[in-house]
């Protein structure tokens, strides 16, 4: 059964999305078969690669949003973050930015075979540390933190090796009818948006995994 979850790592549900997608697929044990993956959307393609921007900044000029208003409305988001682990959870007070890169290097570490321990360490630094992930010297020295070639990682970023392969997953959410993030997909016949609750996810599972095996018999 092929579970994929998009998401981007400035997406301030995907972070707790992320957090009960774990847990949700740890409740539903690890059954043969079980395929999960990880996929890339970027909420903010347009901006400038390289840089990021402060977060009340961009939702001023974008939206009109003050930061009074935005305190107001991550309250709640902060609370969920709280709930699922995440004592740290910068939102207002963070930047966002153009993720490109970012999802590049995640597509790098996944084909090393770190696929979920490098969006894991992504999330918890740009949330829990507002560590910046923007530019090719900011991603390199995580390559390390990941026990892998931090040399290695810089040749493929300079060489935009996996920018096809990023583009590609956000087109292709696009044609599964996704306009935003976090974004669920099971066995291409099933869709959640939004950060489920994990027992949604749960019964999700368990309903896609019970009509596979009907239609196996």
């Amino acid at each position: 059964m092929k579970v994929e979850l998009w998401e981007d790592i400035v997406c301030s549900w995907c972070g707790i999305a992320d957090e009960r997608m774990k847990r949700a697929l740890e409740i539903f044990g690890d059954r043969e078969g079980l395929e999960f993956t990880h996929r890339s959307f970027r909420l903010l393609p347009e901006l400038q690669e390289g840089e990021g921007v402060d977060f009340v900044d961009y939702m001023s000029a974008a939206r009109g949003i003050t930061k009074a208003m935005a305190d107001e409305m991550v309250a709640p988001l902060q609370q969920l973050a709280r709930e699922v682990g995440l004592a740290e959870y910068h939102v207002t007070d963070n930047e966002i930015g153009n993720t490109t890169l970012t999802h590049e290097f995640l597509a790098w570490a996944s084909a090393q075979g770190r696929q979920n321990e490098a969006w894991s360490l992504l999330f918890h630094a740009h949330f829990g540390d507002r560590a910046p992930i923007w530019s090719i010297d900011d991603l390199v020295p995580f390559a390390e933190r990941l026990g892998l070639d931090s040399a290695e990682a810089r040749r493929s970023l300079e060489a935009r090796e996996y920018r096809a392969q990023v583009e590609g997953d956000h087109a292709e959410a696009v044609a599964l009818g996704s306009r935003g993030v976090p974004f669920l997909v099971i066995d291409r016949k099933y869709g959640l948006s939004g950060a489920q609750k994990v027992d949604v996810i749960v019964d999700a599972l368990e309903t896609a995994w019970a009509e596979r095996g009907a239609s196996a018999t």
